[in-house]
Order: structure tokens, then C-alpha cells, then sequence
């Protein structure tokens, strides 16, 4: 996961060691991430969306980048757009950039940016395994071509996660590496409904309800969509330790689900009244959303002032 050092590198020598340099890397990935959705969205749909879904699908991705700053993980101190954020958006990046590259067949495409997505947070792995599923299932014809050239590039990047500490004379990493995955997916824990709402209230909660019971009026891609978001949803609840970071692809998925499948609604009192449902209950997951306090968590750097290094 070590690609979103690169980016944060880049802004503190270009602006300096402040502390907003770091955090602008999340920006640097949002930006294009919005762009990417918005192509998604639109892949294959009648019309393309209007300026007030495009406002409200901003909105959306405001109000999950405020629950990623404010998102404690395993502790206090992440509760920051420098910490789990832009590693988390940067890999998001680059999987709705696979998914796009997939849809339209591209092969260098894919195989660039599912390695990016490798290198960006081993988190992508199981990203890339649950739409290849739920592409194999809806999507026709089967695209073979695509899926195995996906699997081979998966392999050789879990091969290189495995073997590239050791020829650089590096400790394997821990918590993220695929190991570590395998043995949080055995440890189940399939009692914490507040799962649901880390998953759904970034989003708004309306596009959850698309992943559940939106199938009746979604095409073959948006149900691939859907399937591989509840199954990355089904292995994230029934973890024993998962954080509100572990169910952003979820939200994503969900938001590319809902807008394709208002998108492909006929003219009716549903899809009329769609946006202003869907503003009504963004301002009502903001309510579920706020933080108690907006201050940050500073134990730690009052700790580490009060250090003198005396070596």
C-alpha cells in the first residue's frame, strides 16, 4: 500500500511541510474519482445525467468525505483525510478505472489500472474478485477474455507483494497483506447491525436500497455492479474486526448502482420525485453523519512535542 506515499510526497515538496500538503492528496484523488463515476454512471445508459444529479452525486461523495476524515478506523489518531483517506480513495480511483477499462474492453487499460489498484491497497484484491464474479454472472456475453487477463494480473501482483520485501531485504508488511485477510475473513463476527450504516449513511442511504431491492429496473451491468457490492458488503459484516474504511467500496458501488438505475427509469412519479428523496435523505444521513466534536484527536502530538532527543 505504499503507492499513496508517492502523491503526499509530491504535494509537501511542492508546497512545503505544511500540514494541508498532505491532505490535498485526497483531493488529487477525489477529482478524478468524480469524473470516473460520472462515466460509469452513464456507460451504456439513453441520457447522459443532469446538472442536478450531478450536484447531488457530488453532494454524496462531500458527505463520505467527511465520514473518511472523521473515521476513527482502530483508533483515535486516523480520524484524518491523511491517514486511511487517501490511500482509501486512491484505490478506489483506480478500481472504478478498471471497472470502466473492463466495460469497455480495453486490455492495456485493465491491466494498468487493476495493478495500480494492487499497488495502491492490497483492499483491492477482493474489489477485483467480486466484480469478476458478478460480471460472470450478468454480463453477456461472458467476458472471458477480460477475466482471465485480470486474473493473471492479479497473480503477478501478489507474487511481487510476496517476493518484493525480500529481494529489497524489507520486512513483509502486516495487517493488510493477504494473510492477514484470509485470517480476518475466518474470524466471523455477524452481529454488529451499525455495519449497515457504515456501508449505506455515506452514501445517503437511498443507494443501499438499490444494491437490496433495486434489481426489478437494472440492466445486466448495473446488476454486476450491485451483486459485487452486497458480496464485498457480506464479507466485510461477517468480519470480526472492520472499520468504517473497509465499506467504502460498498458506498461507491452503491452510488454507481442507484444513479443507473434512476437513469434508466422511464418518465414517472418515481423518477420525478427521485432527487428530492434523494437530497432529503443526504441531509438526513449529514444529521446521522456529524461528528461530536470537530476538533482532532492532539494526545499523541502533545506527547511527542514534550520529547527531547538528546542522541
Amino acid at each position: 500500500s505504499g503507492l499513496a506515499i508517492f502523491p503526499a510526497s509530491w504535494l509537501v515538496r511542492l508546497f512545503g511541510e505544511y500540514e494541508a500538503s498532505v491532505r490535498l492528496a485526497y483531493v488529487l484523488a477525489l477529482v478524478p474519482l468524480v469524473c470516473v463515476l460520472a462515466g460509469l454512471i452513464e456507460l451504456g445508459q439513453g441520457r447522459r445525467m443532469r446538472i442536478s444529479e450531478r450536484i447531488l452525486l457530488a453532494a454524496a461523495l462531500a458527505l463520505f468525505t467527511m465520514v473518511m476524515a472523521f473515521n476513527a478506523s482502530q483508533d483515535l489518531y486516523n480520524a484524518d483525510l491523511a491517514g486511511s483517506a487517501v490511500r482509501t480513495a486512491l484505490v478506489l480511483l483506480f478500481f472504478c478505472a478498471y471497472l470502466m477499462e473492463f466495460l469497455h474492453g480495453r486490455a492495456w487499460g485493465m491491466a494498468l489500472s487493476s495493478a495500480l489498484a494492487c499497488l495502491a491497497s492490497p483492499d483491492a484484491l477482493p474489489m477485483i474478485g467480486a466484480w469478476l464474479i458478478g460480471a460472470m454472472l450478468f454480463l453477456r456475453p461472458a467476458p472471458w477474455r477480460a477475466a482471465t487477463l485480470t486474473l493473471g494480473i492479479v497473480l503477478a501482483m501478489m507474487m511481487l507483494q510476496a517476493l518484493l520485501p525480500h529481494l529489497l531485504g524489507l520486512a513483509p508488511a502486516g495487517g493488510h497483506a493477504l494473510p492477514d485477510f484470509i485470517t480476518h475473513l475466518m474470524q466471523i463476527e455477524a452481529n454488529q447491525p451499525m455495519r449497515f450504516a457504515w456501508a449505506f449513511v455515506p452514501a445517503g442511504i437511498l443507494p443501499g436500497l438499490a444494491l437490496f431491492l433495486g434489481w426489478r429496473w437494472q440492466d445486466r451491468t448495473t446488476r454486476a455492479v450491485a451483486f459485487a457490492g452486497l458480496l464485498l458488503f457480506a464479507i466485510h459484516f461477517g468480519q470480526h474486526r472492520s472499520a468504517p474504511h473497509d465499506f467504502a467500496p460498498v458506498t461507491i458501488l452503491a452510488l454507481i448502482a442507484y444513479w443507473r438505475t434512476l437513469i434508466a427509469l422511464r418518465e414517472s412519479i418515481l423518477a420525478r420525485a427521485a432527487p428530492a428523496m434523494t437530497l432529503t435523505m443526504l441531509l438526513v444521513s449529514l444529521a446521522l453523519s456529524l461528528p461530536a466534536s470537530f476538533h482532532p484527536v492532539m494526545a499523541g502530538r502533545e506527547i511527542g512535542t514534550q520529547i527531547e532527543d538528546r542522541t
